[in-house]
């Protein structure tokens, strides 16, 4: 199985949304265009939901390895910014939650 996008009513993969969110420093309303695409999960268990043996850790570990050694030396301007979905910024996403 793959992952397929979910189409929005108009058909496209793709939809813009617009957020608004109260600047932290001047306390002004400022609304951003974002890009939202969403997609099916593809069946399947997560691993905190089955029985971790040490196989299967060991199985994970090796995957999550190679994948950190592929990025090594891969550069993107993109990760250099407060992305909100690393854990140390969750707190952040309290004001999305009415979006939910």
């Amino acid at each position: 199985l793959t992952n397929a996008p979910v189409l929005a009513k108009d058909g496209k993969d793709v939809v813009f949304v617009e957020l608004v969110r109260k600047d932290e420093g001047s306390g002004e309303l400022v609304t951003r265009k974002h890009a939202m695409r969403v997609l099916e999960f593809i069946p399947g268990k997560v691993l905190g939901d089955i029985e971790q043996t040490d196989d299967l850790l060991v199985q994970a570990g090796e995957l999550i390895g190679r994948v950190d050694e592929v990025f090594q030396n891969f550069d993107h301007i993109g990760f250099h910014r407060n992305h909100l979905w690393d854990l140390k910024h969750s707190l952040k996403l309290r004001e999305f939650v009415g979006h939910i």
